[in-house]
């Protein structure tokens, strides 16, 4: 599980099980982000057996579905597993992180997983983007995020962005930035 050096490590997944696994994980890290950072009460992940979506939460008594999908350069990731390592160049140089950059590639995920939702004629409730990639951390990232929108898909109704858990931010739970949709603004009105 290890053989990308550690790189995205937190969610790396060798077997159909071990992804289960790391899928209803990494949406209860994000079930408690939620609830810290936006006072959203979800409840826990139910794996769902006919993927996609990956589980279902309840939410203000209505069943949600939640897709999760990893922000992750796959380039990047076959560089480290054949040894080259994120903090020497040249691919230390090639993993930092622009807000373009980072727009750019938020709104192409959202996109192809819309598409691909809108060929099977399937709405998500929550797309959960989670991201453990190593030059990109959550207080740039938010900056960044707070001065653009991110373009919704219509398939999507809700987007978020989960990163790993970050040492010294003093809360326990992992950083969470909401991209767009309408759970927090229920919540505001509810």
């Amino acid at each position: 599980m290890n053989k990308s050096h550690g790189y995205g490590g937190v969610f790396n997944h060798e077997t159909p099980e071990d992804k289960a696994i790391v899928e209803v994980s990494t949406a209860n890290e994000w079930r408690r982000a939620v609830a810290s950072e936006f006072g959203l009460a979800v409840g826990e992940p139910e794996q769902n057996p006919h993927d996609p979506p990956d589980c279902f939460v309840q939410f203000s008594g209505r069943r949600l579905s939640v897709e999760l999908v990893q922000l992750i350069n796959p380039n990047h990731k076959r560089c480290t597993s054949n040894g080259e390592s994120p903090y020497m160049q040249p691919l230390f140089e090639d993993m930092q992180w622009t807000k373009c950059r980072l727009i750019s590639e938020l709104n192409e995920l959202i996109r192809n997983k819309g598409e691909k939702y809108q060929q099977r004629g399937i709405q998500i409730d929550v797309l959960l983007i989670h991201t453990a990639e190593t030059w990109l951390r959550f207080d740039m990232a938010k900056e960044w995020l707070d001065t653009i929108s991110i373009r919704p898909h219509r398939n999507i109704a809700n987007a978020f962005l989960l990163f790993e858990y970050e040492p010294g931010r003093g809360t326990k739970c992992w950083p969470v930035s909401f991209l767009y949709g309408d759970l927090i603004s229920e919540k505001n009105a509810g």
